[in-house]
């Protein structure tokens, strides 16, 4: 049976096929699912078992993992697709662990929040990876979340 999740991957392979001009294959060549599998979560005979295939979509595409379990919110995370095309790569980022505050680093120079003074991160807590979007909420390597 098809549940709201099941149809939400089956909008994201779609949307990814046609923004980013690839074949549902590739698509799931970067997220480690072969074809049998992304079809079986798209027909509703499973659900995104992977948690690691869950970050390969939002790191190679860029998609909010809390719409993809939700449904709130927007399918990229910054709502904007023409700079999600995977082969364009994103910037680096930085964001604060107290407030919303995130920005690229070219738009951003200081380590402290211009909204509430806190600290200013651009690298994951844990493995040290660099970010790359504003408002990324787990590490794309290790999987800490680094925003609630």
């Amino acid at each position: 049976m098809q549940t709201d999740y099941n149809k939400r991957f089956e909008q994201v392979i779609e949307i990814l096929k046609k923004d980013n001009s690839i074949t549902e294959k590739k698509v799931g060549e970067k997220i480690g699912l072969k074809a049998a599998g992304i079809n079986g979560i798209k027909i509703g005979r499973s659900k995104l078992a992977s948690r690691s295939a869950e970050l390969l979509l939002e790191k190679e595409f860029n998609i909010n993992l809390d719409w993809l379990h939700t449904g709130k919110g927007t399918l990229y995370i910054d709502n904007n697709p023409s700079i999600h095309k995977k082969f364009n790569e994103p910037g680096e980022a930085l964001i604060c662990l107290d407030c919303e505050f995130g920005a690229y680093t070219k738009d951003h120079q200081g380590d402290t929040c211009p909204n509430c003074g806190g600290k200013i991160i651009r690298k994951c807590t844990r493995c040290g990876v660099k970010l790359t979007v504003p408002d990324q909420r787990f590490c794309h390597k290790c999987g800490l979340q680094l925003k609630i």
